[in-house]
């Protein structure tokens, strides 16, 4: 087999004729680097998420909330979403809407932590906005603040199975 002519006939971009749509992030080389107890995957083109080895990890229920919010508001300027753990939905927002400003509200450090590493490694965090924070609390979202977009995943948890 020959070696790709081009960018195009590249396999990091082109899988069988399918090309990974949106920009490619900065990624590793914005100095961000994979822990031993992290994996770092794939949620939406050539954008990844940091996920603990042994802990939480996205599923199809941020990936619908994401799409179903984005397609409903695809002219989305500013977005919130609500107990964004490590930032699935917020992420997926991002890539589809990528002129929107978001703003994401986790109460968890560790979640918090790691969403702030993907919005590095895929050069989104200049119009995103990671709060350490319970979004029931006053000032987490000041009263003037509004959005056109609000999304939340809820943990489908039930009560005292889970980390309050």
């Amino acid at each position: 087999m020959s070696a790709p002519t081009s960018n195009l006939d590249s396999p990091a971009t082109h899988f069988k004729g399918w090309a990974k749509p949106g920009p490619i992030p900065p990624g590793l080389a914005a100095g961000v680097v994979v822990e031993p107890n992290e994996t770092l995957d794939a949620v939406g083109g050539h954008f990844r998420l940091f996920q603990l080895r042994d802990g939480h990890r996205f599923s199809t229920d941020d990936v619908l909330t994401a799409w179903y919010g984005t397609s409903w508001c695809p002219t989305a300027r500013t977005a919130l979403d609500l107990g964004s753990g490590i930032g699935t939905v917020g992420m997926l927002v991002a890539w589809r809407l990528p002129g929107a400003r978001l703003v994401t509200v986790e109460a968890q450090e560790i979640s918090v932590a790691l969403a702030r590493k993907a919005a590095r490694y895929n050069g989104v965090e200049a119009r995103y906005d990671l709060r350490l924070g319970d979004f029931r609390e006053p000032g987490v979202i000041g009263p003037e603040e509004r959005f056109d977009l609000i999304t939340g995943s809820p943990p489908y948890f039930p009560p005292g199975t889970g980390v309050d």
